[in-house]
């Protein structure tokens, strides 16, 4: 039951998968990636099997959520998406509070623990002060989650990768530009409509590093039917396509190539997510063909190329990519797949790979920022 929890705020309260890109120097570069894949929703499946027992039971899970006020058009869709989420249907027993001030922030935290919540999620209106009572809760064996805001607190005392963790973390490495591209709604426990359409409201800096926002978009068919509505994804800084096994049953090398290329069609389409993945074969030169036309770029995964990655042997694969690549004079991005920030800026194997096959730095769209900012907007 508690997993289920979890699993439903990794996007529910931007707790969002995030995916950040750098080249050989994390001093100064950046890039936009793909966002995590089957490895998050191994976890939604987890929590997925346990949907129904909260319910069947009848014991609900108690959750206290602080919040700020409804001061923007992204808070107001996160608490219409809070609210819509953790109600008794669900399985949950609810109680929120806003405010503004810290101080009464505490005290309803306070109160909630008191009440004996299961999970208290937190956004935070100050940074400071929260080590006392986040201690009183883990000594009660609450659980706290925050979500859209840090604070400066014992990290042991709360759990989360928040937009804001994940900007510090590219600041603290010096990286200048930072991309977030969860999951579309297909993918379960991710990302709602409500959450896609309040992305473009947040702050476009945090802790100086400049901050994009997008989807990763689950391929649904051979058509190219994707999990995000036009007029949704016309807001969006980007959106990478991808396949994942619990959206789309993969077919033969032509059904595989003819789905990406229909999603290819969506203007906002800009990377072609995680195509490496052998459970998907596809026809390279065709995509490279066609994503030259319709101006889209492949990324090369890092957690592809690590070794014993989930994945499989990815290399045969990426190597054609890359020839296909180099035929058509296609760009590339590097993409960290980052699951939190200890891995934000990481492309230690996907580098490697790339400059042991002599792919030359100027078709490499990670040190090149402008130019990346251009290519992204180009629709």
């Amino acid at each position: 039951m508690k997993k289920k929890l979890l699993g439903i705020l990794l996007s529910t309260a931007m707790i969002a998968t995030m995916l950040v890109g750098c080249g050989s120097s994390a001093a100064d570069t950046t890039a936009p990636a793909d966002s995590s894949t089957e490895e998050s929703t191994d976890a939604s499946a987890d929590a997925s099997a346990d949907a129904e027992a909260p319910a069947a039971s009848g014991d609900l899970i108690k959750v206290g959520i602080i919040n700020n006020p409804n001061e923007s058009g992204y808070r107001t869709a996160n608490d219409k998406d809070m609210k819509a989420m953790f109600t008794e249907e669900n399985g949950y027993e609810a109680s929120f509070a806003y405010s503004l001030k810290n101080d009464e922030q505490i005290t309803a935290a306070q109160k909630f623990i008191q009440d004996g919540v299961d999970y208290l999620l937190l956004s935070a209106a100050d940074t400071a002060g929260w080590d006392s009572v986040l201690q009183d809760a883990q000594d009660a064996g609450i659980r706290v989650i925050l979500f859209d805001r840090t604070i400066d607190a014992d990290e042991s005392l709360y759990e989360a990768s928040i937009v804001s963790d994940m900007a510090k973390e590219a600041g603290r490495k010096g990286m200048k530009l930072l991309g977030i591209t969860d999951h579309g709604p297909g993918t379960l426990a991710s990302g709602t409509s409500s959450y896609f359409r309040g992305l473009p409201f947040c702050p476009r800096k945090r802790f100086g590093v400049e901050v994009l926002y997008g989807v990763e978009l689950n391929i649904l068919d051979i058509q190219g039917h994707v999990d995000l509505s036009d007029e949704l994804l016309s807001n969006l800084d980007y959106a990478i396509i991808s396949m994942h096994g619990q959206n789309y049953r993969s077919g033969t090398v032509k059904e595989n190539t003819l789905a990406y290329q229909n999603a290819m069609k969506y203007p906002a389409v800009k990377v072609l997510g995680h195509c490496d993945n052998p459970a998907f074969p596809v026809d390279y030169d065709a995509l490279a063909y066609t994503a030259s036309r319709e101006n889209v770029i492949f990324e090369i995964n890092e957690v592809s190329l690590t070794p014993g990655g989930y994945r499989g042997d990815t290399r045969a694969n990426n190597a054609e990519i890359l020839r296909c690549c180099l035929k058509y004079q296609l760009p590339i991005v590097l993409s960290s797949d980052s699951h939190g920030k200890e891995h934000v800026g990481d492309f230690t194997y996907a580098a490697e790979f790339v400059h042991q096959t002599g792919f030359p730095e100027s078709l490499i769209l990670n040190n090149q920022i402008p130019r990346l900012k251009v290519f992204l907007q180009t629709r």
